[in-house]
Parts: structure tokens; sequence; C-alpha cells
């Protein structure tokens, strides 16, 4: 049997389903067949007798907001502390979402919208602790329990049987507007501005764009659904078409008077005819790789051309702030051009990108381009600055690999084609940009080189894996600061019986090494761990001798937050960092965060030994526990604990 469904303006084969051209759209013809035994054929849906009542409301106001939607989540069981899901995704998106169950838990995720009173209800729940989060156009995304827009909220805890009624207030997003104005103080159309915010990404503090608008026939702009927070907002003119254009127009004319100066005039070729000059014919890169026109420099309101002299606008969330006018400055970008000589298999391409050697902006926000089958490449709009730019082979992708929906159920394509070890290729330029129009840089690739160690198991309680047995892995992460791009998987090894590995097709980098199995105790390369501080590989030379060695043994920490009358403190984030500065790194592994339970209860694992500071702290930002300034004042505000390996601390906290 033969069934059929209609996919508009889709044309492909993939894994026996045929599509085939009828008129405008497309019919997809799915084979009936005994399912594969990993694809689910059902849905499973935890349910109880807790029911979770609301009301949706403007934060202002008070006012109930008609059709929002309400998303409530849970964790019903125990999860396994570091170890992977157990289970798989079932069902599809919509109200009673999907579950992820298993033997030990079981993943609740609902759906509701709000009526006209800006009522929701959701039922037959089982009892445990949700984090509801609830948007709408217009509003920025609320969680309950929140304090301020972008918080940290807090769960509500339901038991069997019980109802609970809570009410969800919602801010609007704030708004900046202004005028631009170009040189000659008249208003600048078809102008983008944008909005840029100082966040922690990573652990790393780096200014991100956060939205963007464009300039209107008024040379006004307004940017909103902007988070409480200080911006900076930058205006940056189109590229200018039209003065290519007239450069061009000036180009021949000079060619022509150049021509007639010279006496290369070529007489009529016939009665009645003009006589004749030869110029160069002026090639069309209007739209070419390299013709495009150059962009410009961004300038900061009120009129500057880096943030950190740029005015600050306060967004408190929901307030509105006009007149926030920016004076061009018409600087043009530079762009980098450059080759990759080096010959590459076929279904093998080059990434390129372009790494600042300190930069508050955000790595994603800098150029990045593909070399052309030509091996030519432009990195356009670069600031001033010193830069590393980074040649990378990738995979070229596949066109028409494109999942599609069947029958309710989304059939993914195939497994992508990876790199071998020998292309992995990499390069890499310095480059220092001062507004010169053009820079020009040639790259040579050359081949990653290899890490390779051994695999050692310091174990207490348990006796160590049989590795003829285990297959156990040892990889590579990317370090969490602002280096180079890492596109496609990191490499990869298997540890053989005698613990030893080698990871090839290693490129530039910093990293961490990491084993998928167990509890790490240390990673050692040449007396440094990179467990807490990444290993700079420099791609010159193989590296070896890495230690890793593996640890039963765990450390805890736990106890209760309460309040000043001793109830149970539920809207703050208990911090667990190490005293020792060095250690105040982004992702640092002594670093640790925890929220509270519905008793206060709090609980820490897989620290290393040392002297943490123990604290609470409100409105946490992801990833501000890994601000240094954060730290330090919490060095007045917290407890002192010693754990040493192995230990079982019970360390009870009380907030003011």
């Amino acid at each position: 049997m033969t069934r059929v469904a209609v996919v508009a303006g889709l044309a492909l084969v993939v894994g026996g389903v045929a599509l085939t051209p009828t008129g405008h759209a497309f019919q997809v013809q799915v084979r009936d067949a005994a399912p594969p035994q990993n694809r689910p054929t059902e849905r499973l849906i935890p349910i109880g007798n807790a029911t979770v009542n609301g009301t949706v409301v403007t934060g202002d106001t008070g006012r109930p907001i008609r059709g929002a939607n309400v998303n409530i989540n849970a964790t019903i069981g125990t999860v396994p502390a570091g170890g992977p899901l157990i289970g798989n995704p079932i069902g599809t998106l919509g109200r009673g979402r999907a579950a992820v169950a298993s033997a030990s838990f079981a993943v609740v995720s609902r759906q509701a919208v709000t009526d006209a009173t800006g009522r929701f209800s959701i039922e037959h729940l089982p009892a445990g602790a949700y984090v509801i989060n609830v948007n709408r156009q217009q509003f920025l995304l609320g969680t309950y329990g929140q304090r301020k827009p972008g918080g940290q909220g807090t769960p509500v805890t339901v038991a069997e049987g019980q109802t609970v009624s809570i009410t969800i207030p919602m801010v609007r997003g704030g708004s900046i507007a202004g005028t631009v104005y170009n040189e000659d103080g008249d208003p600048q159309t078809q102008t983008q501005v944008s909005a840029w915010r100082v966040v922690m990404n990573n652990g790393v503090k780096r200014v991100q764009q956060q939205n963007s608008g464009t300039t209107d026939d008024r040379g006004q702009y307004r940017i909103f659904g902007l988070q409480p927070g200080d911006y900076f907002v930058s205006a940056t003119p189109f590229a200018n078409i039209e003065r290519l254009a007239q450069d061009r127009v000036q180009e021949e004319t000079d060619a022509i008077n150049r021509a007639i100066a010279s006496g290369a005039v070529r007489p009529p070729v016939g009665p009645g005819m003009p006589s004749m000059v030869a110029i160069p014919l002026q090639t069309q890169q209007l739209f070419g790789a390299q013709g495009q026109p150059p962009g410009y420099l961004p300038t900061f309101a009120p009129s500057v051309d880096v943030p950190s002299r740029a005015t600050a606008v306060h967004v408190s969330g929901g307030d509105e702030h006009a007149n926030v006018d920016i004076q061009l400055h018409l600087v043009e970008a530079s762009q980098i051009v450059g080759t990759v000589a080096t010959p590459l298999d076929e279904g093998v391409g080059v990434q390129i990108n372009l790494v600042p050697e300190e930069s508050s902006f955000d790595v994603g926000s800098l150029p990045m381009a593909r070399v052309d089958p030509d091996g030519k490449f432009v990195l356009r709009n670069v600031s001033p600055g010193k830069y590393v730019v980074f040649a990378q082979t990738v995979v070229q992708p596949q066109r028409g690999a494109v999942p599609f929906v069947a029958r309710g159920a989304v059939l993914p394509p195939s497994q992508p084609p990876q790199l071998t070890p020998s292309q992995h290729l990499w390069a890499q330029a310095p480059v220092e940009v001062a507004g010169q129009s053009t820079i020009d840089v040639s790259l040579s690739l050359k081949p990653g080189k290899s890490i390779s160690g051994l695999i050692l198991f310091d174990y207490k309680t348990m006796a160590p894996p049989d590795l003829s047995q285990a297959r156990l892995n040892v990889m590579l992460t990317p370090a969490p600061s602002p280096q180079i791009i890492q596109f496609g998987p990191l490499p990869t090894a298997t540890v053989g019986v005698d613990g030893r590995f080698t990871l090839t097709g290693v490129i530039a980098g910093h990293y961490g090494i990491r084993g998928n199995f167990g509890v790490m105790k240390s990673s050692m390369v040449n007396g440094q761990d990179t467990l807490d501080s990444p290993l700079n590989f420099t791609g010159e030379s193989d590296v070896s001798g890495v230690v890793i060695t593996m640890t039963d043994v765990q450390s805890q920490v736990s106890g209760h937050l309460t309040d000043s009358a001793g109830k149970p403190a539920l809207d703050y984030t208990i911090i667990l960092a190490s005293t020792d500065e060095r250690f105040w790194t982004p992702a640092s592994r002594r670093i640790l965060t925890a929220r509270t339970d519905a008793t206060g209860a709090f609980t820490f694992r897989y620290m290393p030994p040392g002297t943490y500071l123990l604290g609470a702290v409100t409105d946490l930002e992801p990833g501000g526990q890994f601000d240094p300034e954060l730290l330090h004042s919490l060095r007045t505000a917290s407890r002192t604990v010693t754990v040493a390996e192995g230990d079982k601390l019970v360390q009870d906290l009380r907030v003011k």
C-alpha cells in the first residue's frame, strides 16, 4: 500500500521515500514497511492527579494577557549523575509534548494557552518540581518566580493530587529610538542600527548585538524587545553601490582623456563616422566575489567609533528611550583578500575565520568566508585591530540533504560525511588592520598533528573496566574563550586494550582532553592539568605523554538554605567556587552552581579536592558564576569549606 501526502516546493529522494512532481507541488510516496527497531511507534506521556492553574498578567498594570503560551517542565525520578539520558525522545511537539522515559526517571513537558481572562490550567500532572515559562509577542520571555526579566525562576512543587494556583507577570521589552544623520547633518536613510549589550558568554564578558533595525525615509529608527541592561547603539550605512558606480563613470572619463592626450585617436572607419579612441574594458565585478563595494565601520551614539567611548543607554524593561541620535562618520571598512593554494580532495572545502587577538566583541560577529573553487576568499567589513586569519578544512555541504515530515514523523537525513584524519588541514596568518582598503593574505594548508597518551584507573571501591571488552573514547573539547571557531566534530580516539590512545588530525587551538566514561581526576600534559587550564596546541608538532586518570571516588557538599525565619529559601542560586583565583576561569570545574529543591536542599558533586567559597546569590545571569567581580564579592558573604578526596560534607546556609 502507498500513502500520499503533499509537500510544496521540494523534490528529492531520501531513504526509500520518493518525491515526485505534481504541478506546483510534490507528492511524498511513503512505502509501508516494518519500522526500524530504534524508531518509536508511540508516545509515552507521564500522568498523575496534580493540577497547575494560573493567570498571566502584565507586570505594570496587572491586566490579563490573552494568547500567552505556557510551558511547564519537570524531571520525575532520579537522573544518573554525570551520565547520559536513558531512553529516546518520543512523540511530537504540542500540548502533551514528548516524554523521555526510563526505569529511573521521566521528563514531563506540557503546554497551555491562556484564555481571554489570562487563565490557564494544566491537569493530570505527576508530582514534581516544575519550571514554568511563558511567552507572548510584545513581551519578554517570562519564568515563574524570576525577580527580573532574564533572571532565574523558582520551580513550582506540586504533590500528588494537589492543585496549585500561581500568577505570572510579564514585562514588555524596552525600546530605543532616534534619528541617524549623515556628515552633512541630513537624515540618513537605509542605515542599519544595532543595539549592543555586555553579556556573559561561556564565562567570558563580550559585547553582543541584541536587536537591530533600519532607518526609514526620515532617517528615524526604533529598536524594541530589549531585555533590561546597558546598551550601546551603533549605525552602519549599507555599502555605497551608488558611489561605486560613480567611481566607474569617472574611471571611464579619465581613460578617454588619457587616450586622447596620448594621441591614440583612430580615424573614422567610414564616411560620416566619428573618430575613435580605445580604452580598457572595465570588468563588471559589481556583484562578483571581490567586486562588491566596501562597507562602512559602525558609528556609536552619539558620534564615536568604539563602544568604550560611547554613551550607554540604560533599559529597565518596558521603558522607551527616544532621541538617541547618531551623527555618522563615513569610514570605509577594510577587506582581507586571500588565496589558499593547497590542493584538496573532492568534497573538501576550506572555512576562513578572523580571530581577534583581543576583543570584547563576540567572535560570531566577525566576518567569515568559504574559499571558492579558485582558492580565493574575501573577509569584508573588518574593523581596525590585530587578528589571525585562520583556515581549516571542512566537508562541503551536500545539496538536498534536507529532513522532511511524513506521516507526522520527522525522518532524519543520512549520516553526513566526515573528514578523514589526513584531510584535517589548517593554516593561519597574522594581520594588522589599520585603515587599509585591502590587505592581501596567502595561506598554505598543512596537516594536523597528533595527541597521544595513556588512561589510568585510580579506583578505590571497584575493579577497573576490562579494556578488551569496554569501548572507551577520548575526545577534545574546545576551550570556552575568544578562540578559533571549530567546524565539524573534533577528533576522537578509541582507547586500546593497553590503555593507550592517539588523537589524529588535530589542528591548532585551545583544548581540554576528556573521556566519555566515569569521573576524571586529572588530564595531565607536561605537568599541566587540562581539566583546569586548556592545552594551547600550536599544531606545529605532535604531543605525547598525556596521562588521563580516572577515579571512582566522589566528593560531595550538601546542605539546606533557609531564610531568617528558618523556612526554605527558594529564590537563590548556590555557588561553590575555589578560593584560589587561578581557577576563576570560564567553565572552570572548580566553580559550580546548584538550585535548591522544595525543602531548600542543595547538593554539589565531583568537585576536585580544595578549599571553596560557599554562598547564595540572586538573579544570576547564565555564566555569571565565572565573573571575577561576583566571586570577589562572594568572599565577604560566604562560608569557607575544605573538601578532601571522597569527603561528604554537610554545610547549611542561612540568608537574611
